[in-house]
């Protein structure tokens, strides 16, 4: 634990990763936060398996089942509650369980004792309501109290279990306390107040928290009874706005929430195959996305996949009130805790300045542990100036289940008088419209159809009839596009449109109204999934693999032969360079080295070990740097990028750019993909082969060459059983196959395809060996670049020398793409070691 002024973060966990992944939440997450910061835990109720069968829903049903007239209805509680308590107290046998010390015996002991003093509080309670005949609503929040307090309690007991002091702090009482000198009530309170209301309670949750000392204060979610009780006044997300009430209430540097999802998605990856995580969204981008992610549906089967969703992550009331206390919101994945996951800043606070940068793109304030975003960490992210306005739309969602409802006023009617009775009758009838387009005389909406199942939606269609003549269309869907700023950039909404006129797609309303970042419109729910691909890829600028991957990489062999990318001038002029290059290393005048015997990174500056490539030839030192910038930046190695990447120039960014040489001794490399490890799981392998590689790379050999050696077509499958039980340096491996340079020629090739290099020390070898990046791949390629050590010197870097004026404008555009890239993703690991 660190010492008193250390900065807090609070940290929410959700039902099912509590249910399922406690041991790494208690036994790495939490202990790691505590070397850098105090940590206060927030816990939803747990869920076993999946929401529908989590500890909320059970106790929902249970009140149902209290306040039913059958026979059998007092059974049907005992049972429920039954269910919950066995499934607390397995989970302390699993989760903590009798180890033979007396310590962890007596805690066993202790927390099974208040488990089921609890589940018998409760059932006496709903057995009391059944003879009673209701349960009011404050009623109902105490006995859904109890999953957050099971919660509580098996958390703690798990850390206290692990050497982590411990305090559940239960905030059943939090309300009452907070307004009990107030000379109103908190009911009256609650509806003068609005978001404000929370506001007070905020202070005394900080109050409490600050008294658990040295100890882990584990949270209840439940914060009390709420007036008109919990679920009516905030909804079943109750336990992300506790946590963002407790990180107001200690002014934490972070709120976290974890789930089962890296973080925020440019659209939903189960519809958009190459929908990527983003680093960072804005507040009001976030709430944007959630209006149309988060809604609580009453099925099942979206409440078994509610966490699995990319833009269910953030209560609305959550974003107001870290907004209002100027705390950043992460998203983070308990499944993967080392990824960044997505950052939501409070768009009230001021970019920091460019020096004094952390390693996750933010720099310290100086007034308290809150961190704000440098404005290379925004503008590495597609967010522009102090408005962070951004050039392409940022994300996408969509709502299924929508009916458009199309109204035409009579003749007679005056139009203000029309459109206001629409809405008196939805409003009579409780209908939620989504989206509205207006004239003088007509009016279409958009509304969810599921409000037909209470038949409010028929008649409230019944009473508008009177006004209008009306049509319904069914089966719809609204697809909403989101960015920041997104109406000061002209032609966004003439692209989305002309893209989806483009695909056939037929568009039956459009909505913008006063938001800036939102453009919605409705299609058909049939074609709603082709919409969202084409405008993911069209207007996002993401590709889609087809596309990014190309022909190259997606249809053939996985690599292609460029033959005569340089004539024989071209060659000679480089190797001549080259052979001074390799003198200096061999002199020790060159530290950047790749040594032997090492096939990854990091290598020694030392050349006594033995070289077989020299790095950084782009580096500002290398006495031939125009030279081979020119050759790196040329014509003919872009003109390939960019088809292979699908993309423009203006996408390209800088990366790698080195040389490999003759070795000292013989050398070989072992069987490998770049960015695989050679342990990953068949199932790891699948996952890691089907997101795009963002990047393209070559070698350009200066002599033949016949170095590499690949598996055609692997870079699209797992290896087989025969790979993997294979010696890493078998050289003779079923359908390998040499690839044959020509001095000039160059090869392209995935860097996922199964390869390995075979080099001898009796024959001449000078290879430039280079790669470029795609503005997509952010994260992702920024620690393939930034392992090679590119980070110290490319500020250095300047191509104004350069004598082809669009090859020096090239370099420096691709240079500040990755000088952006690099300020938001610094700190990140080697993706393969020796």
């Amino acid at each position: 634990m660190k010492d008193a002024d250390s900065t807090w973060v609070v940290q929410k966990y959700g039902g099912t990763s509590l249910g399922k992944l406690l041991d790494t939440i208690t036994g790495t997450i939490i202990p790691n936060s505590l070397k850098n910061d105090k940590v206060a835990v927030v816990c939803s109720a747990r869920s076993s398996t999946s929401k529908s069968m989590g500890t909320t829903k059970l106790l929902l049903e249970a009140i149902t089942f209290a306040t039913e007239d059958s026979i059998d209805s007092g059974e049907r509680v005992n049972s429920v509650i039954s269910h919950i308590r066995d499934e607390h107290l397995d989970a302390v046998k699993f989760e903590i369980g009798d180890r033979g010390s007396t310590s962890e015996t007596r805690l066993c002991q202790s927390l099974e004792e208040s488990i089921v003093k609890d589940c018998e509080r409760i059932r006496t309670f709903l057995h009391a309501a059944q003879t009673v005949g209701e349960l009011s609503p404050r009623s109902q929040d105490r006995v859904l109290a109890l999953g957050e307090r099971l919660a509580c309690r098996v958390t703690a007991a798990s850390l206290e279990s692990k050497n982590v002091n411990a305090e559940v702090l239960l905030l059943d009482d939090i309300v009452e306390d907070a307004y009990q000198d107030s000379p109103i009530s908190s009911e009256e309170a609650y509806d003068e107040l609005g978001s404000r209301f929370f506001e007070v309670i905020s202070k005394k949750i900080g109050e409490r928290i600050l008294k658990c000392g040295a100890k882990v204060p584990v949270v209840s979610g439940f914060f009390g009874s709420m007036p008109h009780s919990l679920l009516h006044s905030v909804g079943r997300g109750y336990s992300d706005l506790c946590a963002a009430m407790c990180a107001v209430g200690i002014d934490a540097r972070e709120l976290q929430i974890w789930k089962e999802v890296d973080g925020v998605f440019t659209a939903d990856p189960s519809k958009v195959n190459t929908a990527r995580v983003l680093a960072t969204v804005t507040s009001e981008e976030a709430a944007e996305l959630t209006y149309f992610g988060s809604e609580v549906r009453n099925s099942s089967a979206f409440n078994d996949v509610l966490d699995q969703l990319p833009f269910q992550v953030i209560h609305p009331l959550t974003m107001d009130h870290i907004q209002n206390g100027n705390i950043p919101l992460r998203l983070k994945n308990v499944k993967n805790p080392k990824g960044a996951g997505t950052v939501i800043y409070p768009s009230i606070l001021p970019l920091a300045p460019q020096f004094n940068t952390l390693s996750n793109g933010t720099s310290a304030s100086l007034n308290s542990g809150t961190t704000t975003p440098t404005a290379s960490f925004m503008v590495a992210n597609g967010y522009y100036g102090e408005s962070q306005h951004r050039r392409t739309p940022t994300a996408m969602t969509v709502k299924d289940s929508i009916i458009i409802i199309n109204v035409l006023s009579h003749r007679n009617s005056k139009s203000h008088g029309f459109l206001a009775k629409i809405f008196e009758q939805l409003d009579h009838h409780k209908i939620v419209v989504d989206l509205v387009t207006t004239s003088e005389k007509s009016a279409s909406l958009a509304v969810s159809s599921e409000t037909e199942e209470a038949s409010e939606l028929k008649n409230a269609l019944t009473e508008i009839r009177k006004l209008g003549t009306v049509s319904v269309a069914r089966g719809m869907s609204i697809v909403s596009v989101v960015g920041h700023k997104m109406r000061n950039t002209v032609g966004i909404a003439g692209e989305i449109f002309s893209t989806l006129a483009g695909s056939k797609i037929n568009i039956y309303l459009i909505s913008q109204g006063a938001s800036e970042i939102n453009i919605s419109f409705v299609v058909k729910e049939d074609d709603a999934l082709l919409a969202m691909n084409v405008v993911h890829t069209k207007v996002l600028r993401i590709p889609a693999h087809a596309e990014q991957e190309s022909s190259f990489i997606k249809d053939s062999e996985g690599y292609v032969l460029i033959p005569s990318m340089l004539n024989a001038q071209e060659v000679d002029t480089l190797r001549n360079a080259c052979s001074d290059l390799r003198l200096l290393a061999e002199a020790g005048e060159w530290p950047f080295l790749r040594t032997l015997p090492k096939q990854f990174p990091p290598w020694s500056s030392d050349p006594t070990f033995g070289i077989w490539g020299i790095q950084h030839l782009l580096h500002p030192d290398n006495p031939h740097n125009n030279l081979l910038a020119s050759t790196y930046f040329s014509d003919s190695i872009v003109k390939v990028v960019v088809e292979l990447l699908s993309c423009s120039e203006n996408d390209l960014v800088m990366e790698l750019y080195n040389l490999l040489i003759t070795p000292t001794d013989d050398f070989s490399l072992r069987w490998h993909r770049d960015d695989i490890p050679p342990d990953a799981s068949p199932e790891e392998e699948a996952i890691a082969l089907s997101r795009p590689a963002w990047h393209a790379q070559w070698n350009l050999a200066l002599y033949d060459d016949e170095s590499l050696i690949v598996v055609p077509k692997s870079h699209i499958r797992a290896r087989t059983d025969v790979e993997r039980a294979m010696n890493p340096y078998e050289c003779n491996l079923s359908g390998q196959k040499t690839v044959l340079l020509k001095a000039g020629d160059a090869v392209f090739y995935n860097n996922n395809i199964l390869h390995r290099g075979i080099y001898d020390s009796t024959i001449p070898r000078t290879t430039l060996h280079g790669s470029i990046g795609h503005v997509a791949g952010e994260g992702s390629r920024a620690r393939n670049v930034l392992q090679h050590g590119v980070g110290p010197w490319v500020q250095r870097c300047d191509f104004s020398t350069l004598e082809n004026e669009n090859v020096r404008k090239r370099a420096e555009m691709m240079r500040k793409r990755l000088l952006e890239m690099g300020g938001a993703h610094e700190g990140l690991g080697y993706s393969q070691v020796d």
